[in-house]
């Protein structure tokens, strides 16, 4: 099975700059790597229904799953205060994570009522996801 790598480096010199004698690799996993997220100091990357969570200070990684279904992936992070909010592949659902414990604090879907009632349309998803500080905006679009 192959198996996604990121290689990341301390910084050492002086200069700030990367240091290429110090690198690491990390598996994410067989999935493609979706998503990048710099969150103070620390990078999310998403790999498949999952997320691991680097920690650029001591190069230690934690991955938790964030959605039940292995065939959905997560397409768009967004941070928001203490809080990553994710979308995924399948569905119009947001899933809003605790940026310390990893825990879900909230699933919101967003499609409309009368979306979800209409016949003949197909399932929606979201197309893009921003948060700012009075909220977070996302994007739908119907498949």
């Amino acid at each position: 099975m192959l198996q996604m790598l990121v290689t990341v480096s301390l910084s050492r010199t002086p200069d700030d700059l990367w240091d290429p004698e110090s690198p690491r690799c990390v598996s994410l996993g067989a999935e493609p790597v979706r998503t990048l997220l710099v969150l103070d100091e620390s990078v999310w990357a998403s790999c498949g229904n999952s997320v691991t969570v680097m920690k650029m200070s001591t190069l230690t990684t934690q991955k938790f799953e964030v959605h039940p279904d292995p065939m959905v992936s997560v397409t768009h992070v967004a941070c928001a205060g203490g809080g990553v909010w994710m979308a995924f592949s399948e569905g119009s659902s947001i899933r809003l994570f605790h940026t310390e414990t990893l825990e879900l604090l909230q699933e919101i879907n967003i499609s409309t009522r009368s979306m979800l009632q209409s016949t003949g349309i197909q399932t929606p998803h979201i197309a893009t996801l921003y948060a700012c500080s009075h909220g977070f905006t996302s994007g739908l679009e119907q498949m």
